[in-house]
């Protein structure tokens, strides 16, 4: 799990990145922390990659741009990050609601009562949010299946469809990656396609319509199998 932590204040970053630790017992097999300076910093980041963090923990009142700035920023480009403001003034409590914020602490900071605010956010992903993870030539990268609308396989690589629009690519073969995944959310339609029935929008015409517009084709080894799966999956009730 990624975490940003977003403080002018050395002091208050070093503390919170102690916490942050302190919350993953110190595996690092289980998280890494990075700590930014100013917002301009961080959403530099950001722009780089959507999805580079899944926790952020944000000063409110910093340089020219605002914690809470940076969070609607950090809010349009990934709506499944969890954002925690940390401030001095409660006045701007009602304005952290506006970008969906998790939590919002008090300075000075009680340690236990933020430990405890992190690890109900961090229980909250581990619990609501799989997470796919996959390697690249330069790191491994975390994606929520939410994230995910769905597979392509374009041999030798796989092309992950995001529901921002995006691509990312990584070397798998499709069938490997088909028994990774659960059976119940992600279904094979296509000796090419794996998808997430959670961004269907349609099944008509022998073809799977995903909510980004893209029509994929289902293949006639793979209808019945579909079918089946897709309709337990409607009467289970989707996870929209």
């Amino acid at each position: 799990m990624r975490i940003a932590i977003c403080d002018d204040d050395i002091k208050m970053a070093a503390a919170l990145e102690h916490i942050v630790a302190y919350c993953f017992q110190n595996d690092t097999t289980r998280f890494s922390c990075e700590v930014f300076s100013s917002a301009e910093e961080l959403l530099r980041e950001v722009e780089a990659d959507s999805f580079a963090f899944h926790i952020y923990l944000l000063d409110i009142e910093m340089g020219e741009t605002s914690g809470l700035q940076a969070a609607a920023v950090i809010r349009k480009s990934d709506p499944n990050a969890e954002i925690i403001f940390v401030t001095s003034h409660q006045e701007f409590m009602p304005d952290a609601f506006d970008v969906w914020a998790f939590q919002y602490l008090v300075k000075p900071l009680d340690a236990e009562k933020t430990r405890q605010v992190l690890l109900r956010c961090i229980r909250r992903i581990e619990e609501k949010r799989s997470i796919f993870r996959f390697d690249t030539r330069k790191n491994t990268v975390s994606l929520y299946h939410s994230q995910i609308e769905y597979f392509e396989s374009q041999a030798p690589e796989i092309v992950i469809h995001l529901t921002d629009g995006t691509d990312r690519t990584f070397y798998e073969k499709l069938d490997a990656l088909e028994q990774s995944l659960p059976i119940t959310q992600f279904a094979r339609i296509h000796k090419s396609f794996l998808v997430n029935m959670d961004h269907v929008e349609t099944v008509a015409q022998g073809c799977v319509w995903m909510h980004s517009g893209a029509a994929l084709t289902i293949s006639r080894k793979y209808h019945h199998s579909f079918n089946n799966l897709y309709r337990d999956y409607v009467l289970r009730g989707s996870g929209r």
